[in-house]
């Protein structure tokens, strides 16, 4: 919406866009504190991680609440990513993303060498960065886009309610992205043993790399794809859409190739012997990589210019894919069969879904002349 505001050039519809979502976002934030705040302790957090007698509830306890109050914190602030790629400025958020790596990783050094424990580790990773995300939000509200502030008197309830409307399909993909990406180590937690999710996640670190590059090379083209749209500019979005599909392939999959070749001795050196992965398990999470890459931007395309009922589908059905093929598979199979179910899950998901669904999209801008 931000982009197609841009690219309109309206920044009075702009600015009602951002404050309406800033403050909607805090209340959906304080919504969310408040319920966790009522079934914390209900909840068995020893039974969800399955924790050693070594790490006291009380810890665990304190870590999950801090853990949950910095989401509730940062909530509102999230949106600062889609200003800068709104205004073609993702750089900027790259740059502010490798500000808070970098601090997360001088907090996690300090946390390990003085041997702090778990509430220490969350303050160090998620904590003290969002003093950078603090500072994030003043560059960009005050110093970048000044007439982006999100003042209360510019809340719109119109424009809350297409937020609403168009965020709630997106909420319902991240709700399903947690299925794809988040799931494996829950599933393997419980139904293979918390010592298997350091080989899994490890080796997933390793081969899945060029899925990661290839999101941040080309999760501008979102909100550029969002602009030209406005402009009803077809013949640049094929264009651009071609080409950067190329790029991802023709880089990413040989990059995919050469890490798994690597990924034994890779990690031996960086995690040790007992991280080390078996080859079948490089086999599968290299297929869910070429997958990935090969199909990135499909959904880059349908998410910039708001083609998202196609989109949520194939998520969700990769979600449940996911879960329950890893579910049945991970006893047979072991860590491979989760990798299984994930490659798996994405390519009969993905491909037909949303591939089909950038070609109905083309055809029609075609017979149109302009657009579908």
């Amino acid at each position: 919406m931000l982009s197609e505001a841009v690219g309109n050039d309206d920044r009075e519809s702009a600015r009602h866009y951002v404050a309406s979502a800033f403050w909607a976002l805090v209340t959906i934030a304080l919504i969310i504190g408040m319920v966790f705040m009522a079934a914390f302790h209900f909840i068995p957090w020893r039974a969800v991680f399955r924790v050693s007698d070594a790490t006291s509830t009380q810890e665990l306890e304190s870590t999950c609440a801090l853990v949950l109050t910095l989401f509730v914190i940062n909530l509102p602030l999230s949106l600062l990513r889609s200003l800068y790629n709104a205004h073609q400025d993702g750089y900027l958020a790259n740059i502010w993303g490798i500000a808070y790596g970098v601090v997360s990783l001088l907090g996690l050094i300090v946390v390990t060498r003085f041997h702090g424990g778990l509430p220490q580790l969350v303050v160090a990773l998620s904590g003290i960065p969002a003093l950078v995300l603090l500072a994030n939000a003043y560059h960009a509200f005050v110093r970048r886009y000044p007439w982006l502030a999100p003042a209360p008197s510019a809340v719109r309830w119109t424009y809350i309610r297409r937020l609403l409307k168009l965020g709630g399909k997106y909420m319902v993909m991240q709700l399903a992205s947690l299925g794809i990406y988040q799931s494996q180590a829950m599933i393997i937690t419980q139904m293979l043993g918390p010592s298997k999710v350091v080989i899994f996640v490890v080796t997933a670190k390793v081969i899945t790399l060029p899925v990661e590059l290839a999101y941040m090379g080309t999760a501008p083209f979102m909100s550029a794809f969002g602009e030209a749209k406005a402009r009803r500019d077809w013949d640049w979005i094929k264009g651009a859409f071609k080409n950067a599909t190329f790029v991802s392939v023709a880089l990413g999959v040989p990059l995919a190739v050469a890490l798994a070749l690597v990924a034994k001795p890779l990690i031996l050196l960086w995690a040790g012997p007992s991280a080390v992965p078996d080859t079948h398990l490089i086999l599968w999470l290299f297929i869910y990589t070429a997958v990935g890459v090969c199909l990135m931007m499909p959904g880059q395309l349908l998410t910039g210019v708001e083609r998202l009922e196609p989109l949520a589908l194939s998520i969700v059905l990769c979600a449940l894919g996911c879960v329950v093929f890893g579910v049945l598979f991970a006893p047979w199979w072991g860590l491979s069969g989760v990798a299984f179910a994930m490659a798996a899950s994405k390519l009969i998901t993905f491909w037909p879904i949303q591939v089909h669904e950038v070609r109905r999209i083309f055809r029609a801008a075609n017979a149109a002349g302009s657009g579908p």
